[in-house]
């Protein structure tokens, strides 16, 4: 598509990859910055398939990410005492828009794992912009980095950020609502 610019990185699978967008179009895996990510995985998906396998209310989606799993969740049959056994285990579960459940290495999400390559890049925090519409984008939104949760944002992520000065509450949605925050925070003067 012309005129829409073509990221040099990506943060994406809920904060578990980190890649860097060769002039192919091909994500390549930043190994050094996944390390850390894929330690905190180990075989967790050999333990978490089998205990979530038939779990009430959880349904395993199609994708295959190396290091999450990740569900679509019917909240209303959802059995949450797996929370519990799960965070025993050592990870973290993620519960967003009431309708994906994620499971992910413990400490590991959106927000460190940005901050991390922001940091291995050299850049200024003040120049960085966040934005997000779920619960999954929490940890990001709260890094410290300017941020924006754009128009029609998940109403708990917006309760969230109820003390958050650097979160700027959009009233456009989606990229309308990043153009918005781009105005606020000054990023074109």
């Amino acid at each position: 598509m012309r005129g829409v610019p073509r990221p040099d990185f990506v943060v994406a699978d809920v904060g578990t990859t980190v890649a860097k967008m060769g002039e192919d179009h091909l994500l390549s895996p930043m190994v050094n910055l996944e390390a850390p990510i894929e330690a905190a995985w180990g075989d967790a998906s050999s333990r978490v398939f089998p205990m979530l396998h038939h779990a009430r209310g959880l349904k395993l989606q199609s994708s295959g990410f190396r290091y999450r799993m990740s569900y679509d969740l019917d909240p209303a049959d959802f059995d949450d005492s797996v929370i519990a056994k799960l965070e025993e285990m050592g990870l973290d579960v993620l519960i967003s828009d009431n309708r994906f459940f994620d499971v992910l290495p413990k400490g590991v999400s959106k927000g460190p794992t940005l901050t991390r390559l922001v940091d291995h890049l050299g850049l200024e925090h003040a120049r960085v912009l966040t934005a997000g519409d779920t619960l999954n984008d929490l940890s990001m939104l709260t890094a410290g980095f300017r941020a924006v949760a754009v128009g029609k944002s998940e109403p708990a992520l917006i309760e969230q950020l109820g003390g958050h000065d650097s979160a700027y509450l959009a009233r456009q949605e989606g990229v309308a609502g990043i153009a918005e925050a781009i105005l606020h925070y000054g990023f074109l003067i």
